[in-house]
């Protein structure tokens, strides 16, 4: 993680209770994402150490089946780039995952609301978390970066698929939407 980030739990062990096997996403009424959001904002401010410049992406926050919160933020520490964070939350523990998870060295700036859904990419009957961020490098010319979380049965909840991630993000499989992102994924050697 950053080191604005500091004290965020490894993107790889973050998991978060959710159903064995999720239903699609259901978007959360204004109060219950204004309070979701206001938590994982004060979250980010204390993991941050530093003066932070925050957005919420309002038309970005759900819930899961099993009870997941899912709300979606932008944050500017100063003198930086905008990064894209995702907070997860249950039981008003909100989880913050800094969408460049791997790729945190890179001096891309996120430029807009991610695109969400969810979808059983691995074949397990569980509904995983496909996620993709409009990010801009130096050049200026948009892209869209790709994070996966799977659903994961031992911990009950969504941690960070690492390696899947990392190879949605190689050059010719960058995905440019969430249809290609899912048909990609079914290439992905097993």
């Amino acid at each position: 993680m950053t080191s604005w980030l500091k004290g965020a739990a490894p993107a790889a062990l973050l998991a978060l209770a959710g159903a064995a096997a999720a239903a699609p996403l259901v978007p959360l009424p204004t109060r219950e994402f204004n309070a979701a959001a206001l938590r994982a904002e004060s979250q980010l401010r204390v993991q941050a150490g530093q003066p932070l410049r925050v957005e919420f992406h309002r038309a970005q926050g759900f819930r899961s089946a099993g009870g997941t919160i899912i709300v979606s933020l932008l944050a500017w520490p100063e003198g930086g780039a905008a990064r894209c964070v995702l907070a997860l939350e249950q039981g008003g523990a909100p989880q913050l995952i800094d969408a460049l998870a791997e790729d945190q060295g890179q001096p891309w700036s996120c430029d807009g609301e991610p695109a969400l859904a969810a979808a059983d990419v691995d074949g397990d009957g569980a509904e995983d978390l496909l996620v993709l961020y409009p990010y801009r490098p130096p050049s200026n010319e948009r892209f869209m970066l790709p994070l996966l979380l799977r659903q994961q049965a031992a911990h009950g909840g969504f941690a960070l698929d690492a390696e899947r991630t990392r190879w949605l993000r190689q050059g010719a499989r960058l995905p440019a939407d969430l249809k290609q992102m899912r048909q990609t994924l079914r290439d992905y050697p097993r």
